[in-house]
């Protein structure tokens, strides 16, 4: 299954032994560095398990609601899945967010605001995974905004995208052209 975690680490133990046999360092590195990333996810994982078991007889049980609903948004980017029992959920913040958007906001400062609370969101999370969902959909939300915002406003938008391209690995690279810079650029 996509959540087995032996699995994974078997995988990614594979994966380093390979890479070392190849010589190929910075590889096994990764495969190293990304092992530590699985076992920090398990215990995540876990509760995403129990929680849908739990679903199954008890479908607005706001813990496990809350528990699903986080994993499936920020783990699994399956976020029509997910947003239905975050609103359900026992985590008031995860909660509020997901509301705020059952009706997303139609103009840019309320794009830029539910950015900005999905940003505060990412910074509270110390698995990285789940930092790096919540960094992946303030970036939805930062785009989405960005070409309405005016001013400072806008330079913060910017700034903060800037950052989850760098913070987030699922984000894909970003160029922007900046006249005195030429180009920027951030990798995969």
């Amino acid at each position: 299954a996509a959540d087995d975690v032996k699995a994974a680490l078997l995988a990614r133990r594979d994966a380093a032994a390979i890479a070392k046999q190849a010589g190929d360092v910075a590889t096994a590195d990764e495969a190293t560095a990304l092992g530590k990333e699985i076992q920090a996810l398990q215990p995540e994982v876990e509760r995403f398990l129990k929680a849908k078991r739990t679903l199954t007889t008890q479908p607005d049980e706001p813990g496990a609601c809350a528990d699903a609903g986080r994993y499936l948004c920020l783990v699994k980017d399956k976020w029509e899945e997910g947003l239905p029992l975050l609103a359900r959920g026992s985590d008031e913040p995860l909660r509020k967010l997901a509301q705020q958007e059952a009706s997303p906001p139609p103009d840019a400062a309320g794009r830029r605001l539910l950015a900005g609370n999905w940003w505060a969101s990412a910074q509270k999370e110390r698995v990285k995974a789940l930092k790096g969902g919540a960094l992946l959909r303030a970036l939805y939300w930062y785009e989405l905004a960005l070409p309405g915002l005016r001013g400072t406003e806008k330079v913060e938008a910017d700034q903060r995208i800037d950052a989850c391209y760098r913070q987030a690995s699922g984000a894909k690279t970003r160029a922007v052209f900046v006249p005195e810079k030429s180009m920027k650029l951030f990798p995969v």
